[in-house]
């Protein structure tokens, strides 16, 4: 990496703290930490504002294991892996990314560009040609965006989710909008099979594993503790996951801690289920994700 192109760009590298290198972003509007295993955002919150993207205390910062927290990138399947003795979630979000541009742009926002393909991940796990790229702008606004490139000579068929952890003040007390009169699977231990409609807005009083399929439009989490609104909005997705652990499934994780679920709310922008989507040799998939805040008066 060129670290001279990157302090340039209010950008350093920490290769210290943790066991591979993370990007550290800071500007005037924001700043966010970007790991390249895994082609993570750890955190981010805009200037003068607290954390907007939560990260569990016991998650694990080692190779060849998932990071708990920050925008893990899943794909190129969601959820229990196609065959037996590969990764839930693919294996994106255990593979060493590299950097490809970083740049200034308007409004005093940054954008890093993290690239991986077939050639950098392990065979037992990858049988297909691709080549990904991550697109984090950091600012007022949180930008994501993923472009998947078939690079082979098959149709493949890709799954995709930005699996982000919202910080919040008290899960039970907040509230999630837009999903209302959206069709919804429901995946938490014990739930009755089929498809079932969710009414009005979204509160977490219980293990909730739901995804919302059509959601073309964005949501937002109402969190009157920390009086603001976080606004999820997207694009190239019209798949939402919503998730919290609640209590049993918490102390079931080592990389999560007991009473952790109170502090925060997964929603995710995907590509999963009936939103897969099947690419042409040659052709390409995108998915964009945006994250605000608006405080209260």
């Amino acid at each position: 990496m060129d670290e001279k192109l990157l302090n340039s760009n209010g950008i350093t590298v920490d290769n210290t703290s943790y066991p591979f290198p993370v990007l550290e972003v800071k500007n005037t509007a924001g700043s966010a930490k970007i790991s390249l295993y895994g082609g993570q955002v750890l955190s981010y919150a805009p200037a003068g504002e607290r954390p907007v993207i939560w990260m569990s205390s016991k998650s694990c910062f080692e190779t060849g294991k998932a990071i708990r927290g920050g925008v893990p990138v899943c794909w190129p399947w969601f959820g229990p892996a196609p065959q037996p003795g590969l990764p839930a979630h693919g294996f994106a979000r255990t593979a060493m990314w590299d950097l490809l541009t970083v740049r200034k742009l308007a409004g005093d926002a940054t954008q890093v560009v993290l690239v991986l393909d077939d050639q950098k991940c392990d065979p037992a796990f990858c049988t297909i040609k691709f080549k990904l790229e991550l697109s984090v702008t950091v600012g007022r606004v949180l930008e994501l965006e993923l472009r998947a490139v078939n690079t082979g000579n098959s149709v493949e068929t890709y799954q995709a989710a930005l699996h982000t952890y919202f910080d919040v003040s008290e899960a039970e007390k907040i509230t999630v909008h837009g999903l209302d009169n959206v069709p919804y699977a429901d995946k938490a231990p014990g739930a009755e099979p089929g498809e079932k409609i969710q009414y009005g807005d979204l509160e977490i009083d219980r293990e909730i594993d739901r995804v919302f399929c059509p959601t073309p439009g964005g949501v937002t989490i109402s969190d009157p503790g920390y009086r603001r609104t976080i606004r999820v909005e997207k694009c190239g997705s019209r798949s939402t996951v919503v998730w919290n652990p609640w209590i049993a499934k918490s102390r079931a994780m080592a990389d999560f801690g007991d009473n952790e679920f109170h502090r925060m709310i997964c929603v995710e922008c995907a590509n999963i289920f009936a939103d897969s989507r099947q690419v042409l040799p040659g052709e390409m998939t995108v998915m964009t994700q945006k994250i605000s805040v608006e405080k209260w008066d």
